[in-house]
């Protein structure tokens, strides 16, 4: 009998062990789109892995420079504001220029609490727009405000706050957003950019002056993120985009005939030429370096064999 006992006890562990070693997570794992990993337990579920970030980081090639080239998620400002609408009212002219109060009410930094918001817009008076959040007042320059026009938007969907946009139409035809952020403390301003700019709502941005969007697919030199509370310009390479072929939508542009494309081309904007719409070689990008990302000059080959370099008006 004690012989029996024995047996039925060592029966009765090893059952109690291997019951355990069911209930140990599968080392057997999927990886999820964004680089996490997802461990399913084979007993119960006890770790479940944090919500993965929004952010898109830019691909790094093989020197370690980092690359942007899905644009498909930057969208203009009107595109991806919220859906909130400022009191505005006329307070005066000066200059042909008329003077705005805006003022409004929104939870900017993510506490559920509303702030509020008043924005001084004077033309051409130094500092003497300001914005005013919870009694916290920040002073600024403006040349041409237009209308009242002022946004609030989501720069980036992985922290807690709301940005304010507010628009300045620019000294000569120059539009232009001027960025804040309020983190319950304090209003910090991010930095400017063009009106023209687009957004991808994860701390991305894209001047309309670096982005190529004459020539489909569009591609971009630079881009901009927010880094300590700072708009920072990180540069992209366009190697890659250069000798291929491209859609061009047409339409009147400068054209100067260049067999091989000088140094310094003799720039000149009298005259515009009307193109149809083709296919383009797109050779090379004149006047791009490292401090001067802007994509207006194209030296191109037509449908015909011709070559030169293509040009836009942008402005004064």
């Amino acid at each position: 009998m004690r012989k029996w006992g024995v047996f039925i006890s060592i029966i009765l562990c090893c059952f109690f062990l291997f019951t355990l070693a069911g209930c140990k997570k599968s080392d057997s794992s999927s990886e999820l789109a964004d680089g996490y990993a997802e461990v399913t337990p084979t007993c119960s579920v006890t770790n479940i892995p944090a919500t993965p970030s929004l952010t898109l980081p830019a691909v790094t090639d093989e020197a370690g420079e980092e690359t942007l080239d899905d644009l498909s998620s930057f969208l203009p400002i009107n595109d991806c504001d919220l859906d909130y609408a400022f009191q505005v009212v006329e307070v005066g002219s000066n200059e042909n220029r008329t003077s705005y109060m805006v003022n409004g009410n929104y939870d900017l930094n993510g506490d559920g609490i509303e702030d509020s918001i008043s924005i001084l817009q004077k033309g051409r008076d130094d500092n003497l727009s300001y914005i005013e959040i919870n009694e916290i007042k920040l002073s600024f320059n403006m040349d041409f405000p237009m209308d009242g026009e002022v946004h609030i938007i989501d720069l980036d969907k992985n922290d807690p706050y709301l940005e304010v946009a507010n628009y300045d139409d620019g000294p000569s035809g120059d539009p232009e957003f001027r960025l804040f952020r309020y983190d319950g403390s304090s209003i910090i301003e991010l930095g400017s950019i063009d009106a023209g700019a687009s957004f991808d709502g994860r701390g991305r941005l894209i001047s309309s002056f670096h982005r190529n969007n004459y020539f489909n697919p569009g591609f971009c030199s630079a881009w901009y993120e927010i880094i300590n509370n700072t708009l920072v310009r990180k540069n992209n390479k366009i190697d890659q985009y250069l000798g291929k072929m491209y859609d061009f939508s047409g339409g009147d542009a400068y054209f100067i005939p260049y067999e091989e494309l000088p140094d310094q081309p003799d720039i000149q904007w009298d005259e515009m030429k009307h193109f149809e719409a083709c296919k383009v070689k797109l050779i090379d990008i004149w006047g791009l370096n490292k401090e001067d990302r802007g994509l207006n000059f194209s030296y191109i080959e037509l449908p015909t064999g011709e070559k030169g370099l293509i040009y836009f008006w942008i402005g004064d």
